[in-house]
């Protein structure tokens, strides 16, 4: 399916586990770019390494809460 997001970018809360997840995976396909979120480094790692190799449309990956 072709949602036609190519020129967007979006940011997903809580993109790193459960449905943010399912979320931003479904809005990377599709060709938008995505900002991947989640509370500690570890969990944005886990998020993002499914990938064999770096999603184009991955733009930026950060944890949320600093120590």
């Amino acid at each position: 399916m072709d949602l036609e997001l190519t020129s967007y970018t979006a940011l997903v809360s809580g993109s790193t586990a459960g449905i943010g997840l399912a979320i931003a995976t479904m809005l990377a396909q599709e060709g938008t770019s995505v900002v991947i979120n989640g509370r500690t480094s570890e969990r944005v790692d886990n998020a993002i390494a499914p990938s064999p190799t770096p999603h184009p449309a991955i733009v930026l990956a950060f944890p949320t809460m600093f120590n």
